[in-house]
């Protein structure tokens, strides 16, 4: 994954994956992990962990209204 670009879907991706395996454990750093990036490149697009999930449940709810 570090060498492809990451964008705020592919974070998305990731993040979901992690939090419904298991909410507990999902943190910035575990996403990290799991996209092999430094932190950092996430804290670039994201501020918080919630702001990652707002992101996704606002493009889901986006797509729904669009249908």
């Amino acid at each position: 994954m570090a060498s492809e670009k990451l964008t705020k879907n592919k974070i998305c991706e990731s993040a979901v994956s992690l939090y419904v395996e298991d909410p507990s454990r999902f943190s910035i750093t575990s996403l990290a992990k799991e996209l092999s990036v430094p932190r950092a490149d996430i804290y670039k697009i994201f501020s918080t962990k919630n702001a990652v999930l707002r992101f996704y449940y606002q493009d889901c709810f986006g797509h729904y209204l669009k249908n």
